[in-house]
């Protein structure tokens, strides 16, 4: 188990994020893939989904409260507790995550990208710009419990919370369709279980 600190944020790393991350980029790094460059794609995703958490954990860190970092599965969480808890700190603390993540990937796109071409670093840098800003992107769609959805959720009145998962309901059934019309059956499936996830909390409420 990998621990550290950044910015003097404690940082977990468990075992089954590596597990997970290596199955997942072998799966799709296709059949010429070496060694080194699944290693390479692998780090870029640690990173990004690093500079992701990131975000949440120093904007709650602002607002006082104590964080942590943890990397397990494919993703990972900011954990924190806020004192003083309002709606727009919430929401500002969950929209940091993917901004943070998009700004940093549009950073290297512009700067790192162009003087990464023909090297060893573009297997690194190119992985990382598009992990960074699809990802970025995705977490903010409005499908619980992914960032957009958090704060859509967060957003509404409080006897109108069950709208937030219809959305969800919707776009992920949308992601499905989406899917399986490009092939992409990897992206069908998550879309599903996302719209599973929203509908089982529409019956819960």
């Amino acid at each position: 188990m990998l621990k550290f600190n950044i910015f003097g944020i404690p940082v977990t790393v468990h075992p089954m994020f590596w597990v997970f991350m290596f199955i997942f980029v072998a799966l799709f790094a296709g059949a010429n893939a070496t060694a080194p460059i699944i290693i390479l794609k692998v780090l870029a995703f640690f990173l990004s989904i690093l500079i992701h958490e990131l975000g949440h954990a120093l904007m709650a860190r602002r607002y006082g409260a104590p964080v942590r970092i943890d990397l397990h599965g494919i993703g990972g969480q900011a954990s924190y507790l806020l004192p003083n808890s309002t709606k727009k700190k919430t929401i500002i603390i969950t929209a940091a995550g993917p901004i943070l993540q998009l700004g940093v990937g549009l950073i290297a796109l512009y700067l790192l990208a162009p003087l990464a071409q023909g090297t060893l670093a573009a297997a690194f840098v190119s992985p990382f710009v598009w992990i960074s800003l699809l990802l970025a992107v995705f977490n903010l769609l409005p499908v619980y419990p992914m960032d957009g959805g958090q704060i859509l959720h967060e957003a509404l009145p409080y006897n109108k919370k069950n709208i937030a998962f219809i959305v969800g309901i919707i776009v992920a059934a949308l992601g499905v369709l989406i899917g399986l019309a490009i092939g992409q059956f990897f992206l069908a499936i998550f879309a599903g279980l996302g719209a599973w996830g929203n509908y089982q909390r529409l019956n819960n409420k």
